[in-house]
Protein backbone atom coordinates (compact mmCIF):
# COMPACT_ATOMS: atom_id res chain seq x y z
CA UNK A 1 0.00 0.00 0.00
CA UNK A 2 1.33 3.41 -0.73
CA UNK A 3 1.99 6.38 1.51
CA UNK A 4 -0.50 7.84 0.24
CA UNK A 5 -3.00 5.24 0.15
CA UNK A 6 -2.36 4.65 3.89
CA UNK A 7 -2.84 8.55 4.38
CA UNK A 8 -6.35 8.60 3.03
CA UNK A 9 -7.21 5.26 5.03
CA UNK A 10 -6.01 7.00 8.06
CA UNK A 11 -8.28 10.25 7.30
CA UNK A 12 -10.99 8.07 6.63
CA UNK A 13 -10.51 6.55 10.41
CA UNK A 14 -10.19 10.24 11.59
CA UNK A 15 -13.45 11.36 9.46
CA UNK A 16 -15.46 7.71 11.28
CA UNK A 17 -14.47 9.21 15.07
CA UNK A 18 -15.76 12.55 13.80
CA UNK A 19 -18.61 11.55 12.37
CA UNK A 20 -19.38 9.40 15.94
CA UNK A 21 -19.37 13.02 17.88
CA UNK A 22 -20.87 14.69 14.88
CA UNK A 23 -23.89 12.52 15.57
CA UNK A 24 -23.80 12.84 19.50
CA UNK A 25 -24.10 16.72 18.73
CA UNK A 26 -27.13 15.92 16.50
CA UNK A 27 -28.84 14.59 19.08
CA UNK A 28 -28.02 16.83 21.88
CA UNK A 29 -29.26 19.70 19.76
CA UNK A 30 -32.20 17.92 18.27
CA UNK A 31 -33.47 18.04 22.19
CA UNK A 32 -33.60 21.84 21.80
CA UNK A 33 -35.40 22.21 18.87
CA UNK A 34 -37.24 24.20 17.74
CA UNK A 35 -35.74 27.31 19.68
CA UNK A 36 -38.50 30.13 20.03
CA UNK A 37 -36.84 32.52 22.14
CA UNK A 38 -32.66 32.38 21.72
CA UNK A 39 -32.87 34.70 24.46
CA UNK A 40 -33.98 32.26 27.23
CA UNK A 41 -31.42 29.52 26.67
CA UNK A 42 -28.91 27.88 29.47
CA UNK A 43 -25.38 28.27 28.97
CA UNK A 44 -24.98 24.73 28.67
CA UNK A 45 -27.45 24.73 25.46
CA UNK A 46 -25.42 27.38 24.15
CA UNK A 47 -22.52 25.25 24.89
CA UNK A 48 -24.21 22.52 22.87
CA UNK A 49 -25.48 25.08 19.64
CA UNK A 50 -21.23 25.71 19.81
CA UNK A 51 -20.26 21.98 19.69
CA UNK A 52 -22.44 21.08 17.21
CA UNK A 53 -20.87 23.87 14.85
CA UNK A 54 -17.61 23.43 15.18
CA UNK A 55 -17.89 20.06 15.46
CA UNK A 56 -20.12 20.22 11.75
CA UNK A 57 -17.55 22.31 10.27
CA UNK A 58 -14.90 20.78 11.18
CA UNK A 59 -16.51 17.72 9.65
CA UNK A 60 -16.80 19.52 6.64
CA UNK A 61 -13.20 20.54 6.47
CA UNK A 62 -11.41 17.55 6.62
CA UNK A 63 -14.75 15.28 4.28
CA UNK A 64 -13.73 17.94 1.71
CA UNK A 65 -9.42 17.14 2.36
CA UNK A 66 -10.20 13.40 2.33
CA UNK A 67 -12.21 14.03 -1.09
CA UNK A 68 -9.50 15.73 -2.54
CA UNK A 69 -6.50 13.13 -1.78
CA UNK A 70 -8.69 10.89 -3.17
CA UNK A 71 -8.77 12.70 -6.55
CA UNK A 72 -5.68 13.19 -6.24
CA UNK A 73 -4.84 9.55 -5.88
CA UNK A 74 -7.43 8.38 -8.57
CA UNK A 75 -5.32 10.91 -10.86
CA UNK A 76 -8.49 13.37 -11.68
CA UNK A 77 -8.68 17.18 -11.70
CA UNK A 78 -8.15 18.11 -8.06
CA UNK A 79 -8.16 22.65 -9.01
CA UNK A 80 -10.82 23.76 -8.51
CA UNK A 81 -12.15 21.79 -6.15
CA UNK A 82 -15.76 22.15 -8.25
CA UNK A 83 -13.91 19.01 -10.29
CA UNK A 84 -13.26 17.35 -6.91
CA UNK A 85 -16.89 17.30 -6.33
CA UNK A 86 -18.21 16.82 -9.44
CA UNK A 87 -16.05 13.32 -8.92
CA UNK A 88 -17.24 12.92 -5.49
CA UNK A 89 -20.90 12.94 -7.19
CA UNK A 90 -20.24 10.65 -9.73
CA UNK A 91 -18.88 8.49 -7.41
CA UNK A 92 -21.95 8.84 -5.15
CA UNK A 93 -20.12 10.24 -2.25
CA UNK A 94 -22.08 13.54 -2.14
CA UNK A 95 -25.49 13.82 -3.30
CA UNK A 96 -24.82 16.90 -5.62
CA UNK A 97 -22.11 19.41 -5.90
CA UNK A 98 -24.59 22.39 -5.57
CA UNK A 99 -26.37 21.02 -2.10
CA UNK A 100 -22.51 20.66 -0.78
CA UNK A 101 -21.99 24.53 -2.00
CA UNK A 102 -25.46 25.18 -0.40
CA UNK A 103 -24.28 23.50 2.61
CA UNK A 104 -21.12 25.13 2.78
CA UNK A 105 -22.21 29.07 2.40
CA UNK A 106 -24.75 28.06 5.56
CA UNK A 107 -22.11 26.70 7.20
CA UNK A 108 -19.72 29.97 6.50
CA UNK A 109 -22.81 32.29 6.87
CA UNK A 110 -23.02 30.83 10.99
CA UNK A 111 -18.90 30.97 11.43
CA UNK A 112 -18.63 34.67 10.33
CA UNK A 113 -21.86 35.80 12.02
Amino acid sequence: MSEHIALIWKKLDHLGRMRDYLSYSITQVTALLPIQNWQVLQPDQHETLAAFRIRFSEYQEHMGKTMKAVAVEEEKPSEPFTAVLLYMEKLGCIDSVDRWKDIRELRNGVNHE
